[in-house]
């Protein structure tokens, strides 16, 4: 019981719902005293909604933050019963942002919070559980468990939070409508405690029988919320009220249109121009801050031509990783692609975290930050960023060329930051050779000490390839790659840096790197990762 309960459980599984900041003082207190919320909660009328609420609301509107606050509030009122919730994540891992992922962060919740509930593994045969040691859970066996601990419950409330559908595959999400609406019929029909609250943007549109609405932008205490936070943030220098700050608070209120998301960036940019003692020109200023969010984040990315390919290398960093970034990986990628000589004379005791993150926020323009986990890594501050990006084409407005596909040169630019970081490291190695350690007349043994581990050198090995592999396959040719690349540098270097875990999360498979002769031609290697498009080449 214990390993497979284990076995539910994976890395950065709360990332998402830690990430999701805490509601602004007096704002969402109106949800407890809504009516559609109440009826949710009313056990004499789970008959109507089967214990399905479903919040909808605009990109940007503060959905999470309204999920996270109803977590936390019922948490807070309802503490014998139990509460799990998932966050997903389009920035995040493969499990953050699938209903596999879900399914199994839920099912851990309940059953670690549930301890009885974990008798239910008794319940399947060894063959209809996943297998030691890898325990490769399926969807299907995800909810089989789920279900026959649900119904385990007894007298006791079950409570399960889903925020941000819209970032999972829409498949996949209708598909896990339909289990937790069946659910739903069959705890109501047991007279089983069990409420589900669902949060997403309008679309895609998922029609359920018997639910609960709420929709944001219809209900005027979300728009009293943003008053309350125009008010409390937005600096005015003085505690008289005058006409003209009044105008600008009921102009950012009107001109939101309910998205939260723009009212902070508004916020910080009135707030800026207030600092700079612009008081005069602030109505002025937010007239020429344009209503649409998409192109609210074009001007804060255009606004000024300073850190350009910093900026550039940095947007398309946290866009086309393999994975997330962590700020030492981010900030030595970045250099790598701008200043590759600076990037490879790296001194721990010369820089500190204040210095990389104040490059960070720079290159970013205040677009991205530090995710609050164990290993932090870099994430834009909301999805809404991504969005604006690739789905209505954002890039083109800070894209160098207009000739190549924005995805193909993506990668392309990864894969040069990649090999300059690499030829650095190399080019340091020469210079600084590894120690030999032995002593003087014994026996020979390959013991050397090794370098220092320089803070990018184990993304740009394990994932040059997977880069170029994508900027091929996406219509940027790799054939000069293909030409200079040195590859017996590229396995002297990977046996060194790269270890086993780091392997197993790349694109490389496990232990592969270790068996690799010097004298293997990048052909083999890319016919042993199945690197189709780089192949072709």
């Amino acid at each position: 019981r214990k390993d497979l309960l284990n076995s539910l459980a994976f890395e950065r599984i709360e990332d998402r719902y830690n990430n999701i900041k805490l509601a602004h003082s007096a704002t969402c207190q109106w949800l407890l005293d809504n009516d559609n919320y109440r009826s949710w909660i009313d056990e004499k009328q789970v008959h109507r909604h089967n214990g399905l609420l479903w919040l909808k609301g605009k990109p940007g509107a503060g959905k999470s933050t309204i999920i996270k606050f109803a977590v936390t509030e019922a948490k807070r009122s309802r503490k014998e019963d139990i509460h799990v919730s998932f966050f997903f994540n389009a920035r995040g891992s493969l499990l953050e942002k699938d209903t596999r992922g879900m399914y199994r962060s839920l099912l851990f919740q309940l059953l670690t919070k549930f301890p009885q509930a974990q008798e239910v593994f008794d319940e399947f045969d060894i063959l209809e559980l996943p297998q030691a040691p890898r325990y490769s859970w399926t969807v299907m066996q995800l909810k089989e468990v789920m279900n026959h601990a649900i119904r385990e419950l007894g007298k006791r409330w079950l409570w399960i939070y889903v925020d941000a559908l819209d970032e999972c595959d829409e498949d996949q999400i209708r598909d896990m409508v339909v289990f937790f609406e069946l659910l739903g019929r069959h705890t109501t029909t047991s007279k089983i405690n069990l409420r589900v609250f669902f949060a997403s943007r309008y679309y895609p549109r998922i029609v359920i029988t018997k639910k609960v609405d709420l929709l944001l932008e219809e209900e005027e205490e979300h728009a009293l919320d943003i008053e309350r936070y125009i008010r409390s943030e937005l600096r005015t220098g003085s505690d008289v009220q005058s006409t003209a700050i009044e105008r600008i608070r009921g102009e950012v209120k009107r001109r939101a249109s309910g998205v939260f998301i723009w009212v902070v960036l508004v916020v910080q940019i009135l707030n800026k121009a207030y600092d700079h003692g612009r008081i005069l020109g602030l109505e002025r200023r937010l007239q020429d801050i344009p209503d649409d969010l998409g192109q609210l984040f074009r001007g804060i990315m255009t606004r000024d031509d300073q850190n350009m390919e910093s900026m550039r290398l940095c947007i398309k960093w946290i866009l086309f990783a393999k994975r997330p970034l962590t700020r030492e990986e981010l900030y030595f990628a970045i250099y790598s692609g701008t200043d590759s000589e600076e990037a490879g004379s790296w001194n721990s005791e010369d820089l500190t975290t204040e210095d990389m993150d104040a490059f960070i926020l720079s290159c970013s323009k205040g677009l991205a930050e530090l995710t609050q986990s164990r290993k932090p890594t870099v994430q834009f501050i909301h999805e809404t960023i991504r969005d604006f990006l690739l789905k209505d084409k954002g890039m083109q407005y800070i894209q160098e060329t207009s000739t190549q596909s924005l995805v193909g040169s993506g990668h392309n630019s990864l894969k040069e930051c990649c090999v300059n970081y690499v030829s650095s490291a190399q080019k340091s190695l020469s210079r600084n050779p590894p120690v030999d350690t032995r002593s003087r007349g014994t026996a020979y043994t390959p013991q050397r000490t090794s370098p220092p581990k320089p803070p990018f050198i184990g993304y740009a090995l394990l994932h040059i390839f997977y880069h170029a592999n994508a900027a091929q396959e996406n219509g940027v040719s790799q054939e000069s790659f293909f030409k200079e690349f040195s590859v017996q540098h590229w396995i002297n270097l990977t046996k060194m840096f790269a270890d086993p875990g780091t392997i197993q999360t790349s694109n490389l498979r496990s232990g592969s790197v270790r068996n690799y002769s010097p004298n293997l031609s990048m052909l083999s290697i890319l016919a042993q990762e199945n690197l189709a498009s780089l192949i072709k080449t």
